[in-house]
């Protein structure tokens, strides 16, 4: 389901809160189904495309829920990409073979890994700018007097 609704590029952006919620609700079935060692589940699934379809959509700007809660980064779309990170970790779990390891070294797309890390780290550090303009700070530094 999850590869189906993400098969278009396009449709995380025309997505609402309540859409991503429901993939992330899936995410979170296909963890528990793959949490280990359940050794079948998780070949089968890392190497039917759900590696792929989750660094896709962790790639995705969901552009209708950043206008819509007028943040850059809000809650539905952070607490989803984690599911998805989560769910790629879960096929590692346990195993004490290379095999899913191997898998998901031809499969992960260490571009949008390095592009997440630095938009989180930008995110968290320095805030953001919401959809009207105002500066949000994500984070206060130590020491800072705000």
């Amino acid at each position: 389901l999850l590869m189906r609704v993400c098969k278009d590029p396009s449709a995380p952006d025309a997505m609402d809160a309540s859409e991503v919620e429901f993939l992330r609700h899936n995410l979170i079935l296909l963890q528990e189904l793959a949490q280990g060692p359940n050794l079948r589940n998780q070949e089968l699934l890392s190497t039917m495309g759900i590696v792929e379809t989750c660094f896709a959509v962790c790639n995705a700007g969901f552009e209708r829920v950043q206008r819509t809660i007028g943040d850059i980064y809000p809650s539905p779309i952070k607490r989803l990409k984690a599911a998805l990170v989560t769910m790629v970790l879960s096929l590692l779990e346990m195993r004490m073979d290379t095999r899913i390891h191997s898998a998901l070294m031809q499969r992960v797309d260490t571009l949008v890994v390095r592009e997440r890390l630095e938009f989180a780290h930008l995110y968290f550090v320095f805030g953001c700018r919401d959809t009207h303009g105002t500066d949000v700070p994500a984070a206060v530094l130590v020491g800072s007097k705000e």
